[in-house]
């Protein structure tokens, strides 16, 4: 079952896009994603955070589409707080390129962190 985050698609200025301290470092090549979206356009939207324009996920995408010199890109916006922005990222991202094993205990430990907040400190 898929929770709703009070999605919303639209087109966003590529450079009104955020980018956090969480996001990948490493990209891979780009050159293959970049020809396909010359050649296809973009199958699927970036994820943003809907009050910040911070990218969630679609980081290779926006890259990519950058390389290609394109200025607006296809965005779903979702309405959500810090704790459902990393949960989101973690679930679109771990079917993409591999995290590296920092990559994955830094982001579980950024969830926990978070969710020791809400339940207060425990």
């Amino acid at each position: 079952m898929r929770k709703e985050y009070g999605m919303e698609l639209a087109k966003v200025g590529i450079e009104d896009i955020r980018l956090g301290s969480h996001q990948r470092k490493y990209q891979g090549d780009l050159d293959a994603l970049a020809q396909s979206l010359k050649e296809h356009g973009l199958a699927e939207p970036i994820g943003l955070v809907k009050k910040t324009n911070e990218l969630i996920f679609g980081s290779r995408r926006l890259a990519a589409a950058k390389k290609n010199g394109w200025t607006t890109i296809d965005a779903i916006f979702f309405d959500v707080d810090d704790v459902q922005k990393m949960i989101l990222e973690r679930v679109e991202n771990e079917h993409r390129l591999d995290f590296a094993p920092s990559e994955k205990v830094a982001l579980g430990r950024k969830i926990e962190e978070a969710l020791k907040g809400r339940r207060g400190g425990k």
